[in-house]
């Protein structure tokens, strides 16, 4: 499925500019590939059939939706039953591999995993390695395409968040923009809106320290602190 030409269709928020800043930071040796560019290569059928991407996420993620054409693998995996879904015809030295899990975490520790593994055996990767910044959160958010489980072309990014062992389901049609989180038990969660709430919706965990969020009255000047696995907290800011 190729894909279509969704340039400039939206502009990261402060809150996904900051997890992308604090990711690229972390995992330092993982480069990072931009949603731009990905969605040229897919577009140009000569860069195209280079692509291998794979999905870090869980099954229960992948299912619901992924980037067209992606493997699923298991980031918690030895680097060599990773490298065992990476389809055959596609592993010569022009192949290109790019990683994406909600946001980048899970699949920047991938690919450093992978650098490991080649260090170690004294080799260079015998591909090109990248992340995906903002991963399918930043692809969802811009529009792209993702399809579902029959292949079919779906709006919705689903992640598993192991903080609040729920749900989140996104709602991406471009007329709306739907956030909602749905823990097991609803006292383990504030939700922090601002006063137009397609621009700012916080879920923060009420008995947990690891994520505040300060929202003066200018939600431009929105602040954050991020911890280590941001893929199990979701603060959404869209700009105008």
């Amino acid at each position: 499925m190729a894909e279509e030409n969704t340039e400039n269709k939206s502009t990261p928020g402060i809150g996904m500019r900051m997890t992308i800043s604090m990711i690229s930071k972390k995992f330092s040796k993982a480069a990072n590939i931009s949603t731009n560019t990905l969605s040229d290569w897919m577009r140009k059928e000569k860069e195209a059939q280079k692509l291998v991407l794979l999905d870090c996420r869980p099954e229960e993620e992948y299912v619901v939706s992924r980037i067209p054409g992606a493997v699923r693998v298991d980031y918690e995996n030895e680097a060599e039953s990773i490298l065992e879904k990476i389809p055959d015809a596609q592993t010569d030295k022009s192949a290109r591999i790019v990683c994406y899990c909600a946001a980048g975490y899970r699949s920047s520790l991938v690919v450093e995993k992978l650098q490991d593994h080649f260090k170690k055996l004294g080799t260079r990767p015998p591909w090109e390695m990248y992340n995906l910044e903002g991963s399918i959160f930043k692809w969802a958010n811009e529009g792209r395409t993702m399809v579902d489980v029959n292949n079919k072309r779906t709006p919705f990014a689903h992640p598993y968040n192991a903080v609040f062992d729920g749900k989140t389901l996104y709602s991406l049609d471009t007329s709306e923009r739907a956030d909602c989180i749905i823990p097991k038990n609803p006292n383990e969660m504030t939700t922090s809106i601002s006063n137009n709430s397609n621009k700012l919706t916080t879920f923060i965990q009420n008995t947990s320290n690891e994520l505040t969020t300060s929202i003066p009255n200018n939600s431009n000047e929105l602040t954050t602190s991020i911890p280590d696995k941001p893929d199990n907290y979701i603060v959404n800011l869209y700009e105008d």
